[in-house]
């Protein structure tokens, strides 16, 4: 438990050095909902009646129903007496002018419709249905579903009021961009998917709600179930603009001591939602030990001010040595005689005191105190074992207000038994937002991943490359091995949620 505390605000210093040092991570673009202009704007005004001046179009072009629709506006309600026809064209503005994609048409004040695709070289290509409708002076024009309409890049937008004939135009409002208007997108982090703590206590789910799109969401609402639970209800959250986050706490408690499931859900206006699972558990009681031979730890030391993590280990490597530090060379080191890593050690079964050359310390399940450093226990997976992680490890080193280099590792390993391991690193020099910033990302290293026994993984990267690393998996709050939901240590670099 102290370990984790600890973690908490190492990862929060982390976070601040890496906005600090101009660390932005770049945000995939959605593709909007639809695009829409109010063309008002007039070009040319040969209208001889009100009947026959266009004043004002709104034009949408709908990405999901994959449909164009146009409202035409007349300045006064045209009959059959003074018949024209609404013009739209939807296209791409080239040199100052809207090169025609689409055109929607239909009589104002007759019943006529027409709709055409144009091609690259503005030459009418394929025939759309159009439906329309008049409500006084207003003229209603809808296309029939088209994927083209739905794929398209249009940014322009054209209309006229024409003669019968379209040999003539009464009035001209031309070229004005289409705006995009986008959707929410949810997501949620809830953290680890098992979390939990001491029995008859409550359980504090830390979730970040992000709208993750490019347009606003409203009605926000995260809402917490499961049977065999009790839940306090979270906080109401409402709107939330694009690419903003936002925290919540949802509070829970076991009913009985069996594990259960906590869904996370949240919902936006419009159908926006997002779901997340994970399990609730009892932490486990530390017990003592029966022996610490063979038994593996890792601890990182605090109070470090010139880097992030400054991981150490400690491996039982039989009933006389312990090796402290992690190991030159993977797998589980060896130790014949004492030395400096090699180290005599002591242990009471009946009280869990250990001392480790002139360090005294406690051991339990829950892990080693060994003088004012804590360890946390490590297993090592059994040989040709796989594994299904997604991980992260920040990382930081020098003094960020003068010069220093952060990064972020992610290393995800599936049951086939294939890995990918990328590294982003962010070098600054110079105070935030006056000094020189420098970024490098290499090409995803990416291979297949075999686990070896005794305590070593081989990575063999698709370019032909091996490297073999040490490898132990942190136990989870009920004391069992659990990469996916605890972490891992690779060498001398931990791995975590």
């Amino acid at each position: 438990m102290r370990r984790h505390l600890a973690r908490f605000s190492v990862l929060s210093l982390l976070a601040g050095l890496l906005v600090a040092s101009g660390g932005v991570a770049a945000q995939a673009a959605d593709p909007p909902l639809r695009r829409t202009a109010v063309l008002d704007r007039v070009a040319a005004d040969q209208a001889d009646v009100p009947q026959r001046r266009l004043v004002r179009v709104a034009v949408t072009q709908d990405l999901r129903s994959k449909r164009v629709s146009a409202v035409g506006t007349y300045a006064a309600a045209p009959t059959a007496e003074t018949s024209s026809a609404l013009y739209v064209w939807l296209g791409r503005l080239v040199g100052g002018e809207c090169q025609r994609g689409i055109l929607v048409a239909g009589g104002a004040g007759e019943a006529g419709t027409a709709g055409t695709f144009y091609g690259a070289d503005g030459a009418p290509t394929t025939p759309i249905a159009v439906t329309r409708s008049q409500s006084g002076a207003s003229v209603s024009l809808v296309s029939a579903l088209s994927p083209t309409i739905g794929g398209a890049a249009w940014d322009c937008a054209d209309a006229a009021s024409v003669n019968a004939a379209g040999t003539a135009a009464y009035t001209v409002l031309r070229t004005t961009s289409l705006s995009a208007t986008y959707a929410p997108r949810m997501q949620l982090d809830a953290g680890p998917p098992l979390q939990g703590t001491d029995r008859g206590k409550w359980t504090t789910v830390e979730v970040d709600v992000r709208n993750a799109g490019q347009g606003p969401a409203s009605g926000v609402r995260l809402t917490a179930s499961g049977k065999g639970l009790k839940i306090r209800k979270p906080a109401a959250i409402g709107g939330l603009d694009a690419r903003r986050t936002t925290s919540r706490t949802v509070r829970v408690k076991l009913r009985s001591s069996k594990p259960r499931q906590l869904t996370l859900r949240v919902s936006a206006d419009g159908g926006y939602t997002a779901t997340q699972r994970i399990t609730i558990a009892h932490r486990a009681q530390p017990r003592k030990v029966r022996s610490v031979a063979g038994r593996y730890y890792w601890g990182f030391k605090t109070g470090q001010l010139d880097r992030g993590w400054d991981n150490t280990a400690v491996w039982f490597v039989n009933g006389r040595f312990a090796h402290v530090g992690f190991p030159r060379k993977a797998g589980k080191p060896t130790c014949r005689k004492a030395g400096k890593q090699c180290q005599r050690y002591s242990f009471d079964r009946r009280t869990g005191k250990v001392r480790v050359g002139s360090l005294r310390g406690k051991v339990t399940t829950e892990g080693l105190q060994l003088g004012k450093q804590w360890y946390s226990p490590l297993a090592v997976p059994r040989k040709g074992s796989r594994l299904n992680v997604s991980l992260t490890h920040q990382n930081y080193h020098g003094n960020c207000g003068i010069s220093c280099v952060t990064w972020t590792e992610r290393l995800l390993l599936d049951k086939r038994g294939r890995f990918v391991r990328t590294r982003l690193t962010i070098g600054s020099i110079g105070a935030p937002g006056v000094g020189t910033i420098g970024a490098s990302v290499p090409p995803d290293q990416k291979g297949r991943y075999q686990v070896l026994g005794n305590g070593r993984i081989r990575f063999s990267y698709d370019n032909g490359s091996r490297r073999v690393h040490t490898i132990g998996v942190e136990h989870d709050l009920r004391g069992r091995p659990n990469a996916r939901a605890a972490g891992l240590v690779l060498g001398d670099v931990n791995f975590y949620w």
